[in-house]
Parts: C-alpha cells; sequence; structure tokens
C-alpha cells in the first residue's frame, strides 16, 4: 500500500478529544464533563415524542436517569451535544422508589462521570447542575447545598438552591471538584427555587446490581407522583427549510452530510445533499407527527446506493436511525443526527496536506482501543479483527475517535509465472500439467492521528504470501502487532 494513498483514506477520519482533567470552577466542570451528558428523548408505541428529560455517562455503557423520564416509553433516543446519538431498548436497573433508571447500551464510546459519597455532603456547599431545561442542551446552573430533606417514606433527597426547570431531569449534580453527588429530579410546585437531587449513593447500589430489562417492562411501573414532573412536553411541528447539518454513523462507517433543503405546506420535502467523505445525492420525505420519514439517494459516480432513515424532533436537533445500501455493501444500525446550519454554508473547508512523521513503537504499550481499516478489502478486516479478539486487552472499535491507536492494512496480488508439473504413467507416456502462481505482499501501518493533518506511524509491517499453505499476510499482521504489544507491556 502506497503511503500517498493512505493519506487519501485517511483524511476524513475523525481526531480524538482530550481526556478530562480535574475541574473547580462551574466554566472548568462544564467544560470537562459535557461530552458525557445526554439529552433523553422518549417515544410511545404510536411513534410520537412523549417527552425530554437528561442523562449522564455513569458507568461503561450505562446512562443514568431519573425512572419518570422514561417510564411508559417504547423507544428511547440519547443524544450527546458534541457528537453521537444512540437508541436505548433495555435498562440495566431501575429504582422506583429514589425515580433511578440506568439505561444499557451496546457501544457508548464515552467517558463515564466520577461519582462522589453524597454521604459527605454538607449544607452550604457549591453545587453545579448541567442539564437540559426544555431541550436546551448542556445548560450550566449552580448554587448551594441548602439541606438534605426526608420528603417521602425510605426518600432522603438533597435540597439545593441550583434551578432545575423542565427537561433538567436525570441531569448530573456536581461538587465543587467535578464529582457527580446527585441527579436532578423535581421541583416542588408550592415553593419557589425548591429543587431537589436524588444522592448519587442510591445510584451506586443499583449499578451494583447490573442486569438486562426490556423497556417493555415499564408500562405497568410508576414512579413517585409527589414531585413535579420535569419532562417537557415535545414539539411537533417544525419547518425544515434551509441549511442543515448531519452527522451519521453505521456498520460501514461515518461521517457528515450537509443539506439544502425545501419544505411544502404539505410537509412534503425535498433538496440535495454533499458528504464529507465525497459525492453527494438528492432527499425527498414526508414531515408527520414530529417526524421526518426520508430516503437518501446516492448519486456518487460509481458508487450509488439508497438509505432510508426516520428522525425525530428532539430540541433544537433531528435524531434517529437508518439502513440502506451502497457499493460498499449494508449499512446496518445506522444512528443520525441533524441540526441547523448557516443558511448558503460553504462544505468545510479542504484539510491541509497530510504529513507522516515518525512515532514512538513504545507507545503501543499504551493501546487499549484499536480501529481496524482494510479500504474495499473487507475480508482483510475480518481476518485481522478474528486474531484481534485472541488478545483480551484489547478492544476493536468502528470510530477513530475512540481508538488509541488505526491499523491499516492493504495488500497486492502480483504473478508468480506459470509452474509446470511433468510425470509419467505406469505404461511410459509423458505427461505435464502447468497451472498459474501467485503471491499476495502486504503491508500494514499502525498510526496515530494528530489533528489536524498529521500521521504519526509507530510501527510497520511487510509480509508476502506465495503458497496458499503459509499464512495470510493480514493475519500475520494482526499476530505480529499482538506480539509487539506483549512484548512492550
Amino acid at each position: 500500500m502506497r503511503r500517498s494513498t493512505l493519506g487519501i483514506i485517511l483524511v476524513a477520519l475523525t481526531t480524538w478529544g482530550a481526556a478530562q482533567q480535574s475541574a473547580r470552577t462551574p466554566a472548568e466542570i462544564a467544560r470537562n464533563t459535557g461530552q458525557s451528558i445526554c439529552l433523553i428523548a422518549t417515544q410511545d408505541d404510536k411513534g410520537n415524542l412523549t417527552g425530554l428529560g437528561s442523562g449522564f455517562v455513569c458507568a461503561n455503557n450505562r446512562v443514568a436517569t431519573n425512572f419518570h423520564v422514561i417510564q411508559g416509553a417504547t423507544k428511547i433516543y440519547i443524544k450527546f451535544k458534541n457528537g453521537g446519538a444512540y437508541v436505548a431498548e433495555q435498562l440495566s436497573g431501575f429504582d422506583t422508589v429514589n425515580d433511578l433508571a440506568i439505561l444499557r447500551l451496546g457501544q457508548l464510546w464515552k467517558t463515564p462521570l466520577k461519582l462522589g459519597d453524597s454521604e459527605k455532603i454538607q449544607p452550604g456547599e457549591r453545587v453545579v447542575v448541567i442539564s437540559n431545561p426544555q431541550g436546551l442542551e448542556n445548560t450550566v446552573s449552580d448554587g448551594l447545598v441548602s439541606g438534605l430533606r426526608e420528603l417521602l417514606a425510605e426518600q432522603i433527597w438533597i435540597q439545593i438552591s441550583a434551578p432545575i426547570s423542565p427537561g433538567s431531569s436525570g441531569g448530573p449534580v456536581f461538587n465543587d471538584r467535578g464529582e457527580v453527588i446527585g441527579v436532578a429530579v423535581a421541583g416542588l410546585t408550592s415553593g419557589q427555587n425548591l429543587n431537589f437531587a436524588i444522592p448519587v449513593n442510591f445510584l451506586k447500589t443499583l449499578l451494583e446490581n447490573d442486569q438486562v430489562i426490556s423497556l417493555k417492562h415499564l408500562s405497568r411501573l410508576k414512579p413517585q407522583p409527589q414531585v413535579q414532573d420535569h419532562a417537557a412536553e415535545p414539539k411537533n411541528d417544525f419547518i425544515l427549510d434551509g441549511a442543515w447539518e448531519a452527522t451519521f454513523s453505521d456498520s460501514a462507517g461515518s461521517g457528515k452530510l450537509y443539506f439544502n433543503l425545501i419544505q411544502n405546506s404539505k410537509g412534503e420535502v425535498a433538496g440535495t445533499y454533499t458528504a464529507s467523505t465525497g459525492g453527494g445525492g438528492t432527499i425527498s420525505g414526508q414531515v408527520a407527527n414530529g417526524s421526518l420519514a426520508f430516503e437518501l439517494t446516492q448519486n456518487t459516480a460509481g458508487c450509488p446506493g439508497i438509505y432510508k432513515a426516520r428522525v425525530q424532533s428532539v430540541g433544537d436537533s433531528m435524531i434517529g436511525t437508518y439502513y440502506g445500501q451502497d457499493c460498499n455493501g449494508p449499512h446496518q444500525n445506522g444512528n443520525f443526527t441533524m441540526s441547523r446550519a448557516v443558511a448558503g454554508a460553504p462544505p468545510p473547508p479542504t484539510a491541509p496536506p497530510l504529513q507522516y512523521l515518525p512515532g514512538d513503537v513504545n507507545e503501543l504499550r499504551h493501546v487499549r482501543t484499536v480501529m481496524v481499516f482494510t479500504g474495499y478489502d473487507l475480508s482483510y478486516r475480518e481476518m485481522i479483527v478474528k486474531e484481534l479478539a485472541k488478545e483480551p486487552s484489547i478492544t476493536v472499535v468502528t470510530d477513530p475517535k475512540y481508538a488509541d491507536a488505526v491499523l491499516v492494512f492493504g495488500a497486492d496480488i502480483y504473478s508468480l509465472g506459470t509452474y509446470t508439473y511433468a510425470w509419467r504413467d505406469m505404461y511410459g507416456n509423458a505427461w505435464a500439467s502447468s497451472q498459474p502462481r501467485a503471491a499476495i505482499a502486504g503491508q500494514g501501518y499502525v498510526i496515530r492521528l494528530e489533528p489536524p493533518s498529521i500521521i504519526r506511524v509507530l510501527w510497520e509491517f511487510k509480509d508476502t504470501q506465495t503458497t496458499k499453505f503459509e499464512r495470510h499476510p493480514a493475519k500475520n499482521f494482526a499476530r505480529n502487532f499482538i506480539k509487539t504489544i506483549q512484548s512492550l507491556r
């Protein structure tokens, strides 16, 4: 594989986010934790949006919220402000007494927030609440711990002066060290600035009893009714005229789309789009009951395709799922998020030229998550992923921004000429047979991306298979990579 080709392939890959640091001021807490706080939207069995709330990543692949936010839902959408939309169809636990629920997701590449100890809370301590009142994502408010109140039997809640509004339910309440000490839950309708949070220790107890629970069980359960339910009423009326940006991810990849849309009085939508990965096409769809069902026709030269999607209005965005097919094969389990762009905004500027710089192989000792990229040769990727599965310390991810390193592999097949075999039979007759011979030359890299245009090559690999009895270079690439990281640890 030539490095120039590798550069073209990697120019669209997303970069990594920075690691969280300790925080003390409300601004620092918001900056360092915002990527793990989400907007939650619920849908009933008729597909109607029933409410909005807040949540946060409390453990690996787990999102905490209030039970009343998701009660009765048949589908739960989870959206993070800095990118990423998910659909939750299972819970790992719930507590109707303390109005808590933990949503279970398959692959959620977000950093869990640090959970504090609510037993150490003292009145007068400063607190920060980050939530989504009325769907306004990652709104920050601060205040004090006013006291610990036994409002109902078996319920001791934290009274705080930080404002809580409809849509805030389920958001994290932080102390001044950036630790979650509570889960925002409610405000009394008979008082002003009387807001409450559930002590985080109840959530920690719930996390210890991990289960697999279907949303179907929720319809028979009710949260405590004595406090105001802060799930906001959904808005079903919206106009899509103008420019929109969208992020997408599915089983085959991820990227961005840029739309220009027109909507008529009947709710019919039409328009065009371009893709961050090149090419584009047309969109046609229908708005009904707060959702948009649409079809994308991909007109990219040499790679036609078609996709079907449904997205729901959630706050100032549209989120949902899709599936489709193009020259790269099926696109399944797709997640889609749309938000308004500046009308007539041009596509993003061309990326600066890629720079290939040497890296340090010793960095491999810290690699825990990797992305595997083999271009259109998916059979090579399957070989590599299968070999990596034998190493428990390595996890394969599909988005480079969640990978410690990217494994890139390619191979060329070339002729070794013709092999002729001659022999005589028992009667003295001479025979001969000929067949072509070929070799597979494989080349791989382990790289680290540094935004916006630097590729550091940490490790290189070359191998050639000349007979069918030899192991394929893709397998040797994965095996040698595993041996290398094992030798460094």
